[in-house]
């Protein structure tokens, strides 16, 4: 009983490890980092890092109902992350802000009062899309992404509600 405890222990083990070089692995495969700064009207420092990498067909993402895709046209990258700073303090991103945005091929900002809006461009075609992301002080406020081609007939809004902690 011990022998068999300890072989399949190791054999855990070695599993394991196989999936954490394997994903660190993945993590670093052809990542490309853009880096936006700008300032607001009042000098406060903006600062977006995103992040992408190269789509390939193993990835467990489901690129047809994404933004700059479709069933007939694979991503040529994926972004990975975005991180933004906002007067030096990280602003929270929420996933759904960037997962299903692909292909982006231009990226841009700019101030509002309190904030400002990210702006990334992406596709080709007819798979094209502009992507429009206000940010404010500690989070996300909107998304809205507009197809390229058809503006007005496809497109989606999200609305971000973040309670901020009062310490309760």
């Amino acid at each position: 009983m011990k022998k068999t405890y300890i072989i399949m222990s190791f054999t855990v083990l070695i599993f394991l490890s196989f999936i954490s070089v394997s994903n660190t692995d993945v993590s670093k495969k052809a990542q490309k980092v853009t880096i936006l700064k700008d300032k607001t009207s009042d000098g406060v420092p903006i600062e977006v890092e995103i992040f992408t990498m190269k789509y390939t067909k193993d990835m467990p993402y489901n690129y047809g109902s994404s933004w700059g895709a479709d069933e007939y046209v694979p991503p040529k990258r994926i972004i990975t992350d975005l991180n933004i700073k906002y007067g030096g303090k990280e602003v929270f991103v929420p996933l759904s802000v960037y997962s299903d945005l692909t292909s982006s091929r231009k990226y841009s900002i700019q101030t509002i009062k309190n904030g400002f809006y990210l702006i990334i461009v992406g596709g080709d075609a007819g798979v094209s899309y502009k992507a429009e992301i206000i940010a404010g002080v500690r989070n996300v406020k909107k998304r809205t992404v507009r197809h390229g081609e058809f503006p007005d007939e496809s497109w989606e809004e999200t609305v971000y509600s973040i309670v901020p902690d009062d310490g309760r």
